[in-house]
């Protein structure tokens, strides 16, 4: 099986791809118009809220890492892009911001009405928190749009309005939560209707009719007009802690990535709340492990160690030609850059497994412990054994109860020693698009969390709601302790790669829960081994952590062609046995990736999903 690839044109340097056919589609079309790939991403995403309401809903949030190349007497910050790409050279210079649209829990949250220890429930009501979805889509579409707004949102009202066919991965998810009681059983007979077993086509008129509003109104109208009262009022029926004020004020946050060096590479991601830093960390544990062709320190070998949020800034552009495709081969040269300063056999799937499951394991337990939006970066990537000391500098929140509480990184083995509090398993319910025009590039990621979110419908927007409130602890002493206007902790993370210029040298994007981190190590590691991205996407996977109910910190699984070389590693590394799925399981993450080291572009996305990439 090979992944769904887009072909070369001579000429092109725009490239998107998505985890449904119909997704990207809207984002070709949305290039065609004149659009930048900001203008193609939101296309494509309002179209995945419709189409994939498993995985991803405007009752979601999202966060997204934008790099624009431009010239370096481009007008300022906020200006539309142009047309062409920036010439390379001295003259152009890239920056790289990071728009985090996670939402909080209603200022009135009393987290004493579900108890003092666990977590808040998983599913319902109290799951759900402030969607950050439009915001994040404003600010997206007010600082790198050209298109007008309500051009970015027909194709989704279409959809809606006048049906979608059931894809592979929504019959799996409707199955699978009919099945998990009377309450999920409810929740797909009220959004499929009682014919749900049998349906090939779905429609949302409600959905429709509020997109249309947010399209002649703005997207503001979520939070403040006559969308925002339709919301509340569901809201507040099912859930009297949300005020008016709750949507009102919401806003993104704006600022730089969580970075580290990796061969001759900056690899960049969201910093806390989310789990970007699990990537960086396993990379830095990589290139320790690796044996560098030069002195120690060379160049290309992992960064430092707790190394602060950075953004790149550098001279280039993303370039490369393309044609519009479908399935095919791309003709860019994938593997050019190669993996600097990393011995050959550093990077084999057998090395990669050596230490795979420990380290996200120890990520996994921070994650799952003290994670929280205001956790210093420093620390998150600091193996050193600081948190965990008891000192209030080495905690995350600053207090000493949080640090005592939290496992020491370096040392013994995380997982005999964290005392994470169990998050309700994710199956990977989440979109990511990976979209380039030559000047900007980005990678966006939204999310229900859950199949489904809360599974929590409201019948007269049509809109789901997000369970990311779930994240969230009942213990009085955590940092990941339910406070108003707090965000939980998050799965999410975008990733860029950058050169050594600064300019867009990857850009990644996927779905896959708690293992989103996993998923980007593996796409990443085989494009810098001197893959191309339609392998990166198709490659066997393996995933450790928990997944399933019956899952503890270092169950592994993987899928049956995995190679031997890379199963017998997992098996040394955890005490229990590889836990086999088929080849291409949906639940191991929908990844898509543009590669753009080459001469031209290449846009690949994963046979897991429903998904297509193009160039043109």
């Amino acid at each position: 099986m090979t992944a769904q690839t887009a072909a070369p044109t001579v000429g092109a340097v725009r490239a998107i791809a998505t985890p449904h056919t119909l997704a990207t589609e809207a984002g070709r079309q949305a290039f065609a118009d004149g659009g930048s790939a900001v203008d193609a991403a939101i296309a494509a995403d309002a179209v995945l809220t419709v189409v994939y309401p498993h995985n991803t809903a405007i009752g979601g949030d999202l966060i997204a890492l934008v790099a624009r190349t431009a010239a370096a007497d481009a007008g300022a910050d906020g200006d539309p892009p142009t047309s062409a790409a920036p010439a390379p050279g001295a003259g152009s210079q890239t920056t790289l911001e990071l728009v985090d649209g996670f939402g909080y829990a209603p200022r009135a949250v009393d987290p004493a009405a579900w108890g003092t220890s666990g977590r808040v429930p998983a599913f319902g009501p109290e799951s759900i928190t402030v969607p950050g979805t439009l915001r994040g889509w404003k600010h997206l579409h007010d600082t790198y749009g050209r298109l007008p707004w309500a051009r970015l949102l027909e194709p989704a009202i279409a959809c809606a309005r006048d049906g979608y066919p059931i894809s592979e991965s929504l019959r799996g998810a409707i199955d699978r939560t009919a099945a998990s009681g009377p309450e999920g059983l409810a929740f797909v007979e009220a959004m499929f209707g009682p014919d749900w077993a049998e349906a090939e086509q779905a429609s949302n008129p409600a959905l429709a009719r509020t997109l249309t509003r947010l399209a002649e109104a703005g997207p503001d109208d979520f939070y403040a007009g006559a969308v925002a009262a339709d919301v509340l009022a569901y809201l507040q029926q099912v859930r009297p802690d949300f005020a008016a004020e709750d949507l009102a004020d919401y806003t993104v946050h704006i600022g730089e990535p969580l970075s580290t060096e990796f061969a001759g590479l900056t690899v960049n991601t969201g910093g806390a709340p989310c789990q970007g830093f699990a990537l960086l960390r396993y990379l830095d544990e990589l290139g320790e492990a690796a044996e560098p062709r030069g002195a120690a320190g060379a160049d290309g070998v992992g960064g430092a160690a707790g190394s602060d949020s950075v953004g790149a800034s550098g001279v280039g552009e993303s370039g490369g030609t393309g044609e519009s495709g479908g399935v095919g081969e791309s003709g860019g040269d994938g593997g050019s850059s190669g993996a600097d300063g990393i011995d050959d056999g550093a990077l084999t799937d057998a090395a990669l497994a050596r230490i795979w499951t420990e380290s996200f394991a120890a990520s996994d337990a921070l994650r799952d412990s003290v994670l929280a939006e205001d956790t210093d970066p420093a620390l998150l990537l600091d193996r050193s054994g600081r948190l965990g000391s008891g000192d209030p500098g080495a905690s995350p929140t600053g207090n000493a109860s949080a640090a005592g509480s939290a496992f020491p990184i370096g040392g013994a083995s995380p997982a005999d020693t964290v005392r994470p509090v169990a998050t309700p398993p994710a199956d990977g319910d989440t979109v990511g698009i990976a979209a380039s025009d030559g000047e900007v590039s980005i990678s966006l990621i939204q999310s229900l969390y859950s199949a489904f979110g809360s599974r929590c419908l409201d019948p007269h927007t049509g809109i789901v709601f997000q369970n990311r409130g779930s994240m969230f602890s009942l213990d009085p002493d955590s940092p990941q302790l339910v406070r108003g206007r707090t965000r939980p902790a998050h799965t999410l993370m975008p990733v860029i790669v950058t050169d050594p210029t600064g300019r867009p040298a990857l850009v990644q994007a996927t779905m896959g829960g708690k293992a989103q981190a996993q998923i980007h190590a593996r796409l990443f590691t085989h494009l810098v081994r001197g893959g191309t991205a339609a392998e990166a996407v198709a490659l066997p996977r393996w995933v450790t952590g928990v997944r399933h109910q019956d899952d503890t910190p270092q169950s592994v699984h993987a899928e049956e062609d995995v190679p031997a070389e890379a199963v017998a590693e997992l098996e040394r590394s955890s005490p229990e046995p590889v836990r086999w799925t088929a080849p291409r399981t949906d639940w191991m993450g929908h990844a898509n990736v543009i590669d753009l080291r080459g001469e031209t572009p290449e846009a690949a996305s994963d046979l897991r999903a429903d998904g297509s990439a193009w160039v043109g």
